[in-house]
């Protein structure tokens, strides 16, 4: 593993977290947050991502492993530091704004509890709300705010005392989807203006793809896969992160022949495809069964009377305009659906014949998973006729 050219402000090793004694939400995680870098735990809810976020910051204690921050255990078998000295800033899905004090009571109040000299707290309090676009705000009850305004004040309060580490808690889910995407561009230039080190807890992708130096994905308390949001959409390591990540369009077949620089697929129509073999740790085989997945804006649809040997065709079944490009759900000729776009230059009529480009560069063959986590072998596979819906996004 290459060293990374900065050094980790926080390091979890082997951190485990049981509830009841039984119930593992947290299954021996370990990872690094280096100095200047925003890194997202991402996954669904119930994946144990939050309840990593509240170990770092003390709210739970660990059942297993550790957390150093800035060179000190934090918890740990012998070792415990409680939440208000360990010096980290937190931004909670609800703002925790306090609605009996005004705007710079409530930014002022970490350096209150602190016992900063009152000028110091006037003259932080002002810089920090000039930095998150607040200036002029002050004397403003915490109860006279919109979305994006508390939400500025939960940051200059977790800011105004120049933490290490700034932790963050689905902190953009309570604005409507305008705010937040403006937001989300206001804290990522925030984050590089001030070079801060951020651990974004998150399910929605799209904050961990724009936002995240990056991204560990969760399920199951476990981390699936941890690289930058550019590799980890173009070159995932498992399935989960696949079909989390963005959208997908999958067929399911049989493997060909590997001998090549590509894989060459059998389709159930008897069409055949080719594609990358994935980055998984299952090898496909000739004769195994696999998916071949590829992202749709890398799918092209066209008319079937155009030659390709990489195609599948399908029958169109709806067509929806959405201005930039239609919404359109296929039929292969198996029964399989499949959401794709279409090219706003030309009208795609419900019941149309047309074909599904696969370009084998874009394309990725997996191995079938069983619940183990083993490939499955041909034998195990029992081929049906019933439509195999494509994998969708999750929120």
């Amino acid at each position: 593993m290459t060293a990374h050219p900065r050094p980790h402000i926080l390091r979890l090793e082997n951190v485990t977290k049981t509830f009841d004694g039984t119930t593992r939400v947290v299954d021996g995680i370990s990872f690094d947050v280096h100095q200047g870098e925003l890194l997202t735990l991402l996954g669904p809810s119930g994946c144990g991502k939050t309840t990593t976020l509240r170990m770092v910051i003390g709210i739970e204690r660990l059942s297993g492993g550790s957390i150093d921050y800035e060179g000190k255990t934090v918890d740990g078998p012998h070792a415990w530091v409680p939440p208000h000295k360990r010096g980290m800033g937190i931004v909670f899905q609800s703002y925790a704004v306090w609605p009996h004090m005004t705007v710079a009571q409530n930014v002022a109040y970490p350096l209150q509890i602190r016992r900063r000299p009152k000028a110091e707290i006037a003259r932080e309090v002002e810089r920090i709300m000039k930095v998150v676009g607040l200036e002029g705000f002050g004397d403003r009850s915490g109860t006279k705010l919109s979305g994006g305004q508390m939400q500025r004040v939960a940051l200059a309060r977790a800011l105004v005392y120049e933490p290490s580490l700034l932790l963050l808690d689905e902190p953009f889910s309570n604005l409507d989807a305008k705010l937040r995407g403006q937001m989300r561009g206001e804290v990522k230039e925030l984050q590089r203006r001030l070079g801060l080190t951020v651990l974004l807890v998150t399910h929605d992708q799209t904050e961990a793809l724009s936002l995240s130096d990056r991204v560990a994905l969760m399920r199951g308390g476990r981390i699936i896969q941890m690289a930058p949001p550019d590799v980890m959409y173009r070159n995932p390591s498992h399935p989960f992160a696949r079909d989390f990540i963005g959208k997908t369009i999958t067929f399911k077949g049989t493997v060909l022949d590997t001998s090549g620089s590509h894989v060459i697929v059998e389709l159930p129509s008897g069409e055949r495809v080719r594609g990358k073999a994935s980055a998984s740790a299952l090898v496909v085989t000739v004769g195994m069964p696999c998916e071949v997945a590829m992202r749709p804006e890398n799918a092209r649809i066209r008319k079937i009377d155009e030659a390709s040997p990489d195609g599948v065709r399908c029958t169109v079944r709806t067509s929806l305009f959405e201005g930039e490009s239609y919404e359109l759900t296929l039929t292969t000729t198996w029964g399989q659906l499949v959401h794709a776009t279409g090219d706003a230059g030309r009208t795609w009529a419900e019941g149309e014949s047309v074909v599904i480009d696969v370009p084998p560069d874009d394309a990725q063959v997996w191995a079938i998973e069983d619940a183990e986590g083993n490939a499955v072998a041909a034998a195990d596979s029992a081929q049906t006729d019933e439509p195999t819906p494509v994998p969708a996004a999750a929120d």
